[in-house]
Protein backbone atom coordinates (compact mmCIF):
# COMPACT_ATOMS: atom_id res chain seq x y z
CA UNK A 1 0.00 0.00 0.00
CA UNK A 2 1.24 3.45 -0.82
CA UNK A 3 0.69 5.38 2.38
CA UNK A 4 0.38 8.94 3.62
CA UNK A 5 1.20 9.75 7.24
CA UNK A 6 0.78 12.89 9.27
CA UNK A 7 2.51 12.85 12.65
CA UNK A 8 2.40 15.26 15.55
CA UNK A 9 4.32 14.93 18.82
CA UNK A 10 4.06 16.99 21.98
CA UNK A 11 7.37 17.50 23.79
CA UNK A 12 8.67 18.95 27.01
CA UNK A 13 11.60 21.36 26.79
CA UNK A 14 14.02 18.50 27.47
CA UNK A 15 12.57 16.51 24.57
CA UNK A 16 10.51 14.08 26.66
CA UNK A 17 7.39 12.93 24.86
CA UNK A 18 4.03 14.05 26.26
CA UNK A 19 1.72 12.97 23.45
CA UNK A 20 1.81 11.39 20.01
CA UNK A 21 -0.68 11.53 17.18
CA UNK A 22 -0.73 9.68 13.87
CA UNK A 23 -3.09 10.03 10.94
CA UNK A 24 -2.59 7.28 8.35
CA UNK A 25 -4.16 6.96 4.93
CA UNK A 26 -3.61 3.91 2.72
CA UNK A 27 -4.24 3.66 -0.99
CA UNK A 28 -6.08 0.35 -1.35
CA UNK A 29 -6.67 0.52 -5.08
CA UNK A 30 -9.83 -0.82 -6.65
CA UNK A 31 -10.68 -3.33 -3.87
CA UNK A 32 -10.29 -3.32 -0.11
CA UNK A 33 -8.16 -6.50 0.08
CA UNK A 34 -5.85 -6.15 3.12
CA UNK A 35 -6.30 -2.40 3.59
CA UNK A 36 -7.81 -2.24 7.08
CA UNK A 37 -5.61 -5.06 8.37
CA UNK A 38 -2.46 -3.25 7.25
CA UNK A 39 -3.59 -0.14 9.11
CA UNK A 40 -4.28 -2.29 12.16
CA UNK A 41 -0.69 -3.54 11.97
CA UNK A 42 0.53 0.06 11.84
CA UNK A 43 -1.61 1.04 14.82
CA UNK A 44 -0.12 -1.74 16.95
CA UNK A 45 3.49 -0.70 16.31
CA UNK A 46 2.73 3.02 16.67
CA UNK A 47 2.17 2.58 20.40
CA UNK A 48 5.29 0.58 21.20
CA UNK A 49 8.71 1.95 20.25
CA UNK A 50 8.29 5.51 21.57
CA UNK A 51 5.98 5.16 24.56
CA UNK A 52 3.66 7.78 25.99
CA UNK A 53 0.39 7.67 27.90
CA UNK A 54 -1.31 10.02 25.43
CA UNK A 55 -1.88 8.52 22.00
CA UNK A 56 -4.23 9.22 19.13
CA UNK A 57 -4.41 7.14 15.97
CA UNK A 58 -6.72 7.57 13.01
CA UNK A 59 -6.54 5.38 9.94
CA UNK A 60 -8.34 5.44 6.60
CA UNK A 61 -8.21 3.03 3.67
CA UNK A 62 -9.17 4.69 0.40
CA UNK A 63 -10.64 3.10 -2.71
CA UNK A 64 -8.95 4.43 -5.86
CA UNK A 65 -9.23 3.59 -9.52
CA UNK A 66 -5.84 1.88 -9.80
CA UNK A 67 -4.37 -1.57 -9.27
CA UNK A 68 -5.14 -3.44 -6.04
CA UNK A 69 -2.79 -3.18 -3.07
CA UNK A 70 -2.34 -6.37 -1.05
CA UNK A 71 -0.23 -8.03 1.61
CA UNK A 72 3.48 -7.22 1.41
CA UNK A 73 6.49 -8.13 3.53
CA UNK A 74 6.25 -6.42 6.95
CA UNK A 75 2.63 -5.46 6.33
CA UNK A 76 2.65 -1.66 6.40
CA UNK A 77 5.49 -1.25 8.89
CA UNK A 78 8.20 -0.22 6.35
CA UNK A 79 5.92 2.65 5.28
CA UNK A 80 5.15 3.59 8.88
CA UNK A 81 8.82 3.31 9.91
CA UNK A 82 9.83 5.61 7.03
CA UNK A 83 7.46 8.25 8.37
CA UNK A 84 8.02 7.75 12.10
CA UNK A 85 11.82 7.56 12.02
CA UNK A 86 11.99 10.60 9.73
CA UNK A 87 9.78 12.40 12.25
CA UNK A 88 12.07 11.42 15.13
CA UNK A 89 15.02 12.99 13.26
CA UNK A 90 12.93 16.14 12.88
CA UNK A 91 12.20 16.16 16.62
CA UNK A 92 15.90 15.75 17.43
CA UNK A 93 16.82 18.62 15.11
CA UNK A 94 14.09 20.80 16.62
CA UNK A 95 15.52 20.52 20.14
CA UNK A 96 19.14 20.49 18.96
CA UNK A 97 20.08 16.92 19.89
CA UNK A 98 22.01 14.24 18.05
CA UNK A 99 19.38 11.91 16.51
CA UNK A 100 20.95 8.78 18.01
CA UNK A 101 21.22 10.29 21.47
CA UNK A 102 17.63 11.49 21.24
CA UNK A 103 16.38 8.04 20.35
CA UNK A 104 18.13 6.59 23.37
CA UNK A 105 16.39 9.20 25.53
CA UNK A 106 12.81 8.68 24.34
CA UNK A 107 12.69 5.05 23.12
CA UNK A 108 11.04 2.20 24.98
CA UNK A 109 12.95 0.95 28.02
CA UNK A 110 12.73 -2.48 29.63
CA UNK A 111 10.58 -1.11 32.45
CA UNK A 112 8.41 1.18 30.29
CA UNK A 113 4.65 0.59 30.64
CA UNK A 114 2.91 -1.08 27.70
CA UNK A 115 -0.30 0.78 26.99
CA UNK A 116 -1.63 -1.64 24.41
CA UNK A 117 -3.05 -5.06 25.29
CA UNK A 118 -1.71 -8.49 24.35
CA UNK A 119 1.96 -7.45 24.11
CA UNK A 120 4.70 -8.75 26.39
CA UNK A 121 8.34 -7.68 26.75
CA UNK A 122 10.18 -10.82 27.87
CA UNK A 123 13.42 -10.17 26.00
CA UNK A 124 14.69 -6.70 25.18
CA UNK A 125 17.84 -6.50 23.10
CA UNK A 126 17.20 -3.04 21.65
CA UNK A 127 19.93 -1.19 23.62
CA UNK A 128 22.54 -3.80 22.64
CA UNK A 129 21.32 -3.74 19.03
CA UNK A 130 21.86 0.03 18.89
CA UNK A 131 25.26 -0.21 20.60
CA UNK A 132 26.46 -2.82 18.10
CA UNK A 133 25.29 -0.79 15.12
CA UNK A 134 26.91 2.37 16.47
CA UNK A 135 30.21 0.58 17.06
CA UNK A 136 30.42 -1.19 13.70
CA UNK A 137 29.63 1.85 11.58
CA UNK A 138 31.85 4.16 13.63
CA UNK A 139 29.07 6.62 14.38
CA UNK A 140 31.02 8.92 16.72
CA UNK A 141 34.11 8.95 14.52
CA UNK A 142 32.00 9.92 11.51
CA UNK A 143 30.51 12.83 13.44
CA UNK A 144 34.01 14.29 13.77
CA UNK A 145 34.75 14.13 10.03
CA UNK A 146 34.37 16.85 7.41
CA UNK A 147 31.12 16.17 5.55
CA UNK A 148 31.52 18.45 2.50
CA UNK A 149 33.84 18.10 -0.48
CA UNK A 150 32.77 20.28 -3.40
CA UNK A 151 29.35 19.20 -4.55
CA UNK A 152 29.48 16.01 -2.45
CA UNK A 153 27.84 16.01 0.96
CA UNK A 154 28.24 13.02 3.28
CA UNK A 155 25.89 12.09 6.09
CA UNK A 156 24.99 9.35 8.55
CA UNK A 157 21.50 8.21 9.46
CA UNK A 158 19.86 5.88 11.95
CA UNK A 159 16.49 4.14 12.20
CA UNK A 160 14.94 1.77 14.74
CA UNK A 161 12.24 -0.84 14.22
CA UNK A 162 10.03 -3.28 16.08
CA UNK A 163 7.84 -6.12 14.82
CA UNK A 164 5.63 -8.85 16.26
CA UNK A 165 5.61 -12.64 16.06
CA UNK A 166 2.19 -13.56 14.72
CA UNK A 167 -1.32 -12.40 13.91
CA UNK A 168 -2.49 -12.64 17.52
CA UNK A 169 -4.80 -11.12 18.70
CA UNK A 170 -6.17 -9.69 15.45
CA UNK A 171 -7.07 -12.96 13.76
CA UNK A 172 -7.13 -16.72 14.33
CA UNK A 173 -3.59 -17.84 15.20
CA UNK A 174 -2.81 -21.54 15.47
CA UNK A 175 -0.49 -24.19 14.05
CA UNK A 176 -0.52 -27.96 14.27
CA UNK A 177 2.18 -30.61 13.99
CA UNK A 178 2.42 -34.39 14.00
CA UNK A 179 5.59 -36.33 14.84
CA UNK A 180 5.95 -40.05 14.20
CA UNK A 181 9.05 -41.95 15.32
CA UNK A 182 9.84 -44.83 12.97
CA UNK A 183 11.24 -48.26 13.74
CA UNK A 184 14.75 -47.29 12.65
CA UNK A 185 14.86 -44.34 15.05
CA UNK A 186 14.18 -41.75 12.37
CA UNK A 187 11.15 -39.46 12.54
CA UNK A 188 8.50 -38.15 10.18
CA UNK A 189 7.26 -34.63 10.80
CA UNK A 190 3.97 -33.42 9.34
CA UNK A 191 3.32 -29.67 9.45
CA UNK A 192 0.76 -27.51 7.71
CA UNK A 193 3.23 -24.65 7.39
CA UNK A 194 4.31 -24.03 3.81
CA UNK A 195 7.89 -23.88 2.60
CA UNK A 196 8.01 -20.92 0.20
CA UNK A 197 11.76 -20.43 0.21
CA UNK A 198 12.05 -18.93 3.70
CA UNK A 199 13.60 -22.05 5.24
CA UNK A 200 10.58 -23.15 7.25
CA UNK A 201 11.02 -26.88 6.60
CA UNK A 202 14.65 -26.78 7.76
CA UNK A 203 13.76 -24.85 10.91
CA UNK A 204 10.98 -27.31 11.78
CA UNK A 205 13.33 -30.22 11.07
CA UNK A 206 15.93 -28.76 13.43
CA UNK A 207 13.41 -28.12 16.20
CA UNK A 208 12.05 -31.68 15.98
CA UNK A 209 15.54 -33.16 15.92
CA UNK A 210 16.69 -31.07 18.89
CA UNK A 211 13.69 -32.12 20.94
CA UNK A 212 13.91 -35.81 20.05
CA UNK A 213 17.69 -35.96 20.49
CA UNK A 214 18.41 -37.26 16.99
CA UNK A 215 20.42 -35.89 14.02
CA UNK A 216 18.47 -33.35 11.99
CA UNK A 217 18.86 -35.40 8.81
CA UNK A 218 16.98 -38.22 10.53
CA UNK A 219 13.80 -36.10 10.40
CA UNK A 220 11.78 -36.23 7.19
CA UNK A 221 9.50 -33.21 6.78
CA UNK A 222 6.16 -33.39 5.01
CA UNK A 223 4.71 -29.88 4.83
CA UNK A 224 1.84 -27.95 3.32
CA UNK A 225 -0.20 -30.99 2.18
CA UNK A 226 -3.72 -30.38 3.50
CA UNK A 227 -4.67 -34.02 2.87
CA UNK A 228 -2.25 -35.36 5.47
CA UNK A 229 -0.87 -32.45 7.51
CA UNK A 230 -2.42 -30.74 10.52
CA UNK A 231 -3.94 -27.28 10.18
CA UNK A 232 -1.83 -24.15 9.88
CA UNK A 233 -3.15 -20.65 9.19
CA UNK A 234 -0.47 -19.77 6.62
CA UNK A 235 3.02 -18.68 5.63
CA UNK A 236 2.89 -15.02 6.62
CA UNK A 237 3.38 -12.63 9.58
CA UNK A 238 6.87 -13.99 10.41
CA UNK A 239 4.98 -16.51 12.52
CA UNK A 240 6.07 -19.98 11.52
CA UNK A 241 9.26 -20.60 13.50
CA UNK A 242 7.59 -19.01 16.54
CA UNK A 243 4.09 -20.55 16.31
CA UNK A 244 4.57 -23.73 14.28
CA UNK A 245 7.90 -24.35 16.01
CA UNK A 246 6.09 -24.51 19.34
CA UNK A 247 3.65 -27.10 17.99
CA UNK A 248 6.52 -29.17 16.59
CA UNK A 249 8.33 -29.11 19.92
CA UNK A 250 5.19 -30.17 21.79
CA UNK A 251 4.54 -33.11 19.44
CA UNK A 252 8.18 -34.22 19.47
CA UNK A 253 8.35 -33.94 23.26
CA UNK A 254 5.27 -36.17 23.58
CA UNK A 255 7.04 -38.83 21.48
CA UNK A 256 10.22 -38.51 23.51
CA UNK A 257 8.35 -38.83 26.80
CA UNK A 258 6.57 -41.97 25.55
CA UNK A 259 9.91 -43.54 24.65
CA UNK A 260 11.61 -42.63 27.92
CA UNK A 261 8.63 -43.84 29.97
CA UNK A 262 8.99 -47.21 28.25
CA UNK A 263 12.76 -47.34 28.87
CA UNK A 264 12.32 -46.40 32.52
CA UNK A 265 9.95 -49.32 33.05
CA UNK A 266 11.79 -51.77 30.79
CA UNK A 267 15.24 -51.18 32.31
CA UNK A 268 14.12 -50.26 35.84
CA UNK A 269 15.80 -46.85 35.75
CA UNK A 270 14.40 -43.73 37.39
CA UNK A 271 12.63 -41.73 34.66
CA UNK A 272 14.24 -38.44 35.72
CA UNK A 273 17.68 -39.87 34.91
CA UNK A 274 16.92 -40.58 31.24
CA UNK A 275 17.46 -38.54 28.11
CA UNK A 276 18.09 -39.05 24.39
CA UNK A 277 21.24 -37.70 22.76
CA UNK A 278 22.54 -38.49 19.28
CA UNK A 279 19.88 -41.19 18.89
CA UNK A 280 21.04 -42.95 22.06
CA UNK A 281 19.05 -43.26 25.28
CA UNK A 282 21.45 -42.30 28.07
CA UNK A 283 21.61 -42.26 31.84
CA UNK A 284 22.12 -38.57 32.62
CA UNK A 285 23.80 -39.26 35.96
CA UNK A 286 26.40 -41.70 34.67
CA UNK A 287 26.44 -40.43 31.06
CA UNK A 288 26.37 -44.07 29.99
CA UNK A 289 24.35 -45.43 27.09
CA UNK A 290 21.27 -47.42 28.08
CA UNK A 291 20.32 -48.50 24.55
CA UNK A 292 20.27 -47.30 20.98
CA UNK A 293 17.07 -45.41 20.15
CA UNK A 294 16.53 -47.67 17.14
CA UNK A 295 16.57 -50.76 19.38
CA UNK A 296 14.14 -49.20 21.85
CA UNK A 297 11.64 -48.20 19.17
CA UNK A 298 11.82 -51.64 17.55
CA UNK A 299 11.03 -53.23 20.93
CA UNK A 300 8.09 -50.88 21.42
CA UNK A 301 6.59 -51.42 17.96
CA UNK A 302 7.15 -55.20 17.91
CA UNK A 303 6.21 -55.83 21.53
CA UNK A 304 4.08 -58.96 21.24
CA UNK A 305 1.97 -58.38 24.37
CA UNK A 306 1.44 -54.65 23.79
CA UNK A 307 2.73 -53.28 20.46
CA UNK A 308 2.43 -49.52 20.12
CA UNK A 309 3.03 -46.70 17.70
CA UNK A 310 4.95 -43.57 18.63
CA UNK A 311 2.97 -40.78 17.02
CA UNK A 312 1.63 -37.59 18.55
CA UNK A 313 -0.26 -34.53 17.38
CA UNK A 314 0.03 -31.12 19.00
CA UNK A 315 -1.11 -27.60 18.32
CA UNK A 316 -0.10 -24.21 19.62
CA UNK A 317 -1.86 -20.88 19.80
CA UNK A 318 -0.11 -17.86 21.34
CA UNK A 319 -1.79 -15.92 24.11
CA UNK A 320 0.27 -12.76 23.69
CA UNK A 321 2.76 -11.19 21.29
CA UNK A 322 6.40 -10.25 21.72
CA UNK A 323 8.74 -7.98 19.76
CA UNK A 324 11.74 -8.33 17.50
CA UNK A 325 13.93 -5.21 17.56
CA UNK A 326 16.16 -3.81 14.82
CA UNK A 327 18.50 -0.92 14.10
CA UNK A 328 20.03 0.24 10.83
CA UNK A 329 22.65 2.92 10.23
CA UNK A 330 23.78 4.20 6.85
CA UNK A 331 26.54 6.44 5.53
CA UNK A 332 25.76 8.18 2.23
CA UNK A 333 27.34 10.60 -0.19
CA UNK A 334 24.95 12.96 -1.96
CA UNK A 335 25.94 14.68 -5.19
CA UNK A 336 24.10 18.00 -4.90
CA UNK A 337 24.64 18.72 -8.62
CA UNK A 338 22.82 15.58 -9.79
CA UNK A 339 20.77 14.34 -6.81
CA UNK A 340 22.49 10.96 -6.95
CA UNK A 341 22.79 9.20 -3.60
CA UNK A 342 25.61 6.71 -3.07
CA UNK A 343 25.29 4.42 -0.06
CA UNK A 344 28.83 4.00 1.20
CA UNK A 345 28.00 1.66 4.04
CA UNK A 346 24.95 0.07 5.68
CA UNK A 347 25.04 -1.69 9.05
CA UNK A 348 21.98 -3.53 10.37
CA UNK A 349 21.59 -5.34 13.67
CA UNK A 350 18.68 -7.31 15.05
CA UNK A 351 17.38 -8.98 18.18
CA UNK A 352 15.54 -12.02 16.82
CA UNK A 353 16.04 -14.10 19.94
CA UNK A 354 18.10 -17.27 19.59
CA UNK A 355 18.89 -18.26 16.02
CA UNK A 356 17.56 -21.69 15.05
CA UNK A 357 19.48 -21.71 11.76
CA UNK A 358 22.23 -19.04 11.85
CA UNK A 359 23.21 -19.33 8.19
CA UNK A 360 19.63 -18.96 6.98
CA UNK A 361 19.09 -16.14 9.49
CA UNK A 362 21.97 -14.15 8.03
CA UNK A 363 20.55 -14.69 4.55
CA UNK A 364 17.23 -13.31 5.73
CA UNK A 365 18.84 -10.28 7.35
CA UNK A 366 20.98 -9.30 4.37
CA UNK A 367 18.23 -10.12 1.86
CA UNK A 368 15.72 -8.02 3.77
CA UNK A 369 18.18 -5.12 3.82
CA UNK A 370 18.55 -5.30 0.05
CA UNK A 371 14.78 -5.37 -0.36
CA UNK A 372 14.45 -2.30 1.87
CA UNK A 373 17.04 -0.42 -0.16
CA UNK A 374 14.99 -1.10 -3.26
CA UNK A 375 11.95 0.36 -1.50
CA UNK A 376 13.98 3.37 -0.40
CA UNK A 377 16.01 4.10 -3.51
CA UNK A 378 14.48 2.87 -6.78
CA UNK A 379 11.23 0.93 -6.65
CA UNK A 380 8.01 2.76 -7.54
CA UNK A 381 4.94 2.03 -9.60
CA UNK A 382 4.43 4.98 -11.92
CA UNK A 383 0.77 5.60 -12.78
CA UNK A 384 -0.73 7.94 -15.35
CA UNK A 385 -2.70 10.37 -13.14
CA UNK A 386 -5.43 10.86 -15.72
CA UNK A 387 -5.99 7.31 -16.94
CA UNK A 388 -4.79 5.20 -14.00
CA UNK A 389 -2.57 3.15 -16.30
CA UNK A 390 0.66 1.67 -14.93
CA UNK A 391 3.48 3.10 -17.03
CA UNK A 392 6.30 0.83 -15.87
CA UNK A 393 4.69 -2.62 -15.76
CA UNK A 394 7.84 -4.52 -16.74
CA UNK A 395 11.16 -5.43 -15.15
CA UNK A 396 13.08 -3.02 -17.39
CA UNK A 397 11.25 0.10 -16.22
CA UNK A 398 10.41 -1.01 -12.69
CA UNK A 399 13.85 -0.57 -11.15
CA UNK A 400 15.03 -3.19 -8.66
CA UNK A 401 18.60 -3.19 -7.41
CA UNK A 402 21.15 -5.23 -9.33
CA UNK A 403 24.26 -6.63 -7.69
CA UNK A 404 26.16 -3.60 -9.01
CA UNK A 405 23.82 -1.33 -7.01
CA UNK A 406 24.08 -3.12 -3.68
CA UNK A 407 26.35 -1.31 -1.20
CA UNK A 408 28.63 -2.70 1.48
CA UNK A 409 26.22 -4.29 4.00
CA UNK A 410 27.25 -5.51 7.43
CA UNK A 411 24.70 -7.52 9.39
CA UNK A 412 24.81 -8.67 13.00
CA UNK A 413 22.54 -10.40 15.51
CA UNK A 414 22.26 -9.77 19.22
CA UNK A 415 20.89 -13.05 20.56
CA UNK A 416 18.42 -13.09 23.43
CA UNK A 417 16.50 -16.06 24.81
CA UNK A 418 12.75 -15.57 24.37
CA UNK A 419 10.96 -17.79 26.94
CA UNK A 420 7.61 -17.81 25.13
CA UNK A 421 9.01 -19.59 22.04
CA UNK A 422 10.15 -23.14 21.37
CA UNK A 423 13.90 -22.51 21.64
CA UNK A 424 14.29 -18.82 22.43
CA UNK A 425 13.61 -17.64 18.88
CA UNK A 426 11.69 -14.59 17.68
CA UNK A 427 10.46 -13.42 14.27
CA UNK A 428 12.95 -12.90 11.46
CA UNK A 429 11.26 -13.13 8.05
CA UNK A 430 9.91 -9.57 7.78
CA UNK A 431 11.80 -7.38 10.31
CA UNK A 432 15.00 -7.02 8.19
CA UNK A 433 13.20 -5.04 5.47
CA UNK A 434 11.85 -2.29 7.74
CA UNK A 435 14.57 0.14 8.88
CA UNK A 436 17.32 0.36 6.19
CA UNK A 437 15.37 2.56 3.75
CA UNK A 438 14.73 5.28 6.30
CA UNK A 439 18.27 5.04 7.69
CA UNK A 440 19.39 6.08 4.20
CA UNK A 441 16.76 8.84 4.08
CA UNK A 442 17.94 10.18 7.41
CA UNK A 443 21.54 10.05 6.23
CA UNK A 444 20.56 12.19 3.22
CA UNK A 445 18.87 14.61 5.63
CA UNK A 446 22.03 14.71 7.74
CA UNK A 447 24.15 15.34 4.66
CA UNK A 448 22.05 18.11 3.11
CA UNK A 449 19.82 19.49 5.84
CA UNK A 450 16.90 19.02 3.46
CA UNK A 451 14.07 16.71 4.63
CA UNK A 452 12.79 14.57 1.77
CA UNK A 453 9.60 12.95 2.97
CA UNK A 454 8.75 10.75 0.01
CA UNK A 455 10.30 7.47 -1.07
CA UNK A 456 12.05 6.27 -3.15
CA UNK A 457 14.95 8.73 -3.11
CA UNK A 458 15.44 8.83 -6.87
CA UNK A 459 18.04 11.28 -8.20
CA UNK A 460 15.24 13.36 -9.71
CA UNK A 461 13.40 13.60 -6.39
CA UNK A 462 16.55 14.47 -4.45
CA UNK A 463 17.66 17.03 -7.04
CA UNK A 464 14.26 18.75 -7.05
CA UNK A 465 14.21 18.91 -3.23
CA UNK A 466 17.69 20.45 -3.18
CA UNK A 467 16.73 22.92 -5.90
CA UNK A 468 13.65 24.04 -3.96
CA UNK A 469 15.81 24.50 -0.89
CA UNK A 470 18.28 26.64 -2.87
CA UNK A 471 15.46 28.84 -4.06
CA UNK A 472 14.19 29.47 -0.54
CA UNK A 473 17.43 29.64 1.44
CA UNK A 474 20.33 30.05 -1.03
CA UNK A 475 22.32 27.76 1.24
CA UNK A 476 22.59 24.58 -0.83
Amino acid sequence: HSSYFKLRTGLKKDGSILARELYARNNGGAYSSHGHNVLESVSSQFALLYPTENLRFEGLTAYTNILIAGAMRAYGIPQYCAAMESHVDHLAATIGMDPLDYRRQVMFKKDSPINISNWSINTFGLPEVIDKCEEEIGYRDFRKQEKTAGSIRRGIGVALSSYGQSCFPWSVEMSGARVMVNEDGSASLFVGSSEIGQGSDTAMQMIAAETLGIPHDSVNVISGDTDVCPFDVGAFASRQTYVTGHAVKKAALACKNQILDYVAEKYAINRSRLDIKDAVVIDIKSQQAVDQLENVVMKMVYNIPEPTTICHDASFHPTDNVLTYGCSMAIVAVDTDTGRVEIEKLVSTMDSGRLINPQAAMGQLIGGNIMSLGFGMTEQIIIDPDKGIVLNDNMLDYKILSFADIPDIEAYFIETDEPSSAYGNKSLGEPPCIAPAVAVRNAVYDATGVPINKLPLTPERVFEALSRSRETSNEI
